[in-house]
């Protein structure tokens, strides 16, 4: 039987009133997948970028370093805030706005968390990942604006390599970095930017387009968890 497709991701029955609800992203239409990919990727730059500037400005500041340091009660507020609100979004990740405000404020209590330990590092290794893969992400949203096919693995894999060699190359100009800094920080963040590539269409299979916001959390904290990694894998080399 034929079918009319709808703007909602759904199949209207031809002469009946039944609405087949599709079970993914990746089974809708072009508009659709594209929102799903823009929404994602728009949230995903806003959380790089605060977590760039909240880590910079701990590094960059000794006084606040310090205090941040010292009061250890806040990070330990900010570790159970951050489970507390997992679990809220566990059941209002398709109701709207609760879902973008208790986001919001994870990303809040997880920047600073973040930011927490990077203040124990006197190096910017972590905070360049995050700002290379802010802007890639950020070119990644903008090539879904204005392209009309989809974010495919490869094709986004060499703009990603691109972006960030061109920006690494930048920073390495103006601020004059260590090469072996720069050089982690290039491979890591392109790494991490593949890794976000490959886990967005394979999250596309499983959620449905509604769960955008299920999608940008899920990729946050697997990122997050390689940030961890990265920073446990430079206090071993420091010791």
């Amino acid at each position: 039987m034929d079918g009319v497709e709808d703007e909602h991701c759904g199949i209207l029955l031809s002469g009946s009133d039944v609405f087949e609800q599709k079970t993914n992203a990746a089974s809708c239409r072009k508009s659709v997948r594209h929102g799903f990919y823009r929404k994602v990727l728009c949230i995903i730059s806003l959380q790089f970028l605060f977590i760039t500037t909240i880590s910079t400005t701990f590094i960059l500041f000794p006084g606040l370093k310090a205090v941040v340091q010292h009061w250890t009660w806040m990070l330990t507020i900010a570790v159970l805030v951050t489970i507390s609100l997992l679990i809220l979004m566990h059941f209002y990740h398709k109701k709207h706005p609760q879902n973008i405000l208790l986001l919001l404020l994870w990303t809040i209590c997880e920047a600073y968390t973040a930011g927490v330990f990077g203040s124990y590092f006197d190096t910017f290794v972590i905070a360049q990942i995050f700002f290379l893969m802010a802007i890639v992400t950020i070119c990644l949203l903008l090539y879904t604006l204005f392209s009309k096919s989809n974010v495919k693995f490869s094709l986004a894999s060499k703009l990603a390599f691109i972006i960030i060699l061109l920006f690494s190359c930048m920073l390495q100009l103006y601020l004059q970095l260590e090469v072996a800094e720069l050089v982690i920080a290039f491979i890591a963040a392109f790494l991490f930017t593949a890794f976000i590539i490959y886990d967005l269409n394979a999250l596309m299979y499983k959620l449905s387009p509604e769960e955008y916001v299920v999608a940008s959390l899920a990729l946050y904290l697997d990122i997050i968890y390689l940030f961890l990694l990265l920073f446990e894998r430079n206090n071993s080399d420091r010791k």
